[in-house]
């Protein structure tokens, strides 16, 4: 699959509701080694632990897979009975994903989170690794550890922009190689990538920003009396302004307040220096 038809498959998985038909072609895509489910019906919660029925309407096993270091990974569908779970419940993700890699015994699951009431959903890589520890008496104690589904994860949907997926994901896609080995899905899943992307966006637009101020203050008089009046450095506001659009949206994402709230601010400070 090349650059473009890639784009336009995560594009049409990824910025819109949760579609079974889509995950399932994205995730055929990803791996050529796929091994489909016999069983195609929806599984419901009453095989689940008591923890989780509360939670999770129905799941789907849509297939497994081995990579190359013989690692197994479950490639699932999880519905749950309240969007909020989706966005914020961490806890209820990391059960069921603990849960169903120790029931199948498989060393990682590629999981998509979602439900019929909320337009975003979740799309996680979760590993089980094994640390190896020595206690006091010499001996070799070995126990579990659960990637943190924040590293491992992208909320996408309607409302969520893809970019950041798209980059990420769309290498597995038109890679040569269809089969990648867990290290691989951790990599297109790493939060340190996704980090070093969005400071050097954040460095870039605030530069941007800066060259037009000092376009601004050639044209407008007042303002240029008014940054030096004030002593103000046209790199340090465009990155107080960056760092205030940032908290700003943060705050949104939240919902802590929202267009309507920032309007009323802006119109009873709109003279005055929001710095």
């Amino acid at each position: 699959m090349d650059k473009s038809a890639s784009t336009e498959l995560i594009n049409k998985t990824f910025s819109f509701p949760f579609n079974e038909e889509n995950f399932s072609n994205f995730s055929h895509n990803i791996f050529d080694n796929i091994n489909l489910n016999n069983l195609s019906n929806w599984i419901s919660n009453s095989t689940l632990p008591n923890n989780l029925k509360q939670f999770v309407d129905e799941y789907k096993i849509l297939g497994t897979y081995k990579d190359k270091n013989n690692g197994l990974i479950i490639i699932t569908m999880v519905k749950f009975l309240d969007k909020n779970i989706v966005e914020k419940s961490r806890y209820v993700q990391r059960e069921f994903s603990k849960w169903l890699l120790n029931n199948f015994n498989a060393d990682a699951c590629l999981i998509s989170f979602f439900s019929d009431d909320y337009e975003d959903w979740r799309f996680s890589f979760v590993t089980l690794n094994y640390i190896r520890e020595k206690t006091k008496s010499g001996k070799i104690k070995v126990t579990e550890n659960l990637s943190p589904l924040k590293r491992y994860s992208y909320l996408v949907g309607k409302n969520e922009p893809n970019h950041t997926a798209q980059a990420q994901l769309a290498p597995l896609l038109f890679d040569k190689n269809k089969n990648p080995s867990i290290e691989k899905l951790i990599k297109a899943f790493s939060v340190e990538k996704v980090s070093k992307e969005f400071f050097k966006n954040y460095r870039d637009l605030s530069f941007e920003l800066n060259e037009e101020i000092a376009v601004l203050r050639k044209k407008d008089k007042i303002l240029n009396i008014n940054f030096k009046e004030n002593n103000i450095d046209n790199l340090e506001f465009a990155k107080k302004t960056m760092g205030q659009i940032v908290f700003i949206y943060f705050l949104q994402k939240k919902n802590f307040i929202g267009h309507k709230f920032i309007g009323g601010v802006f119109e009873k400070k709109k003279k005055k220096n929001f710095l």
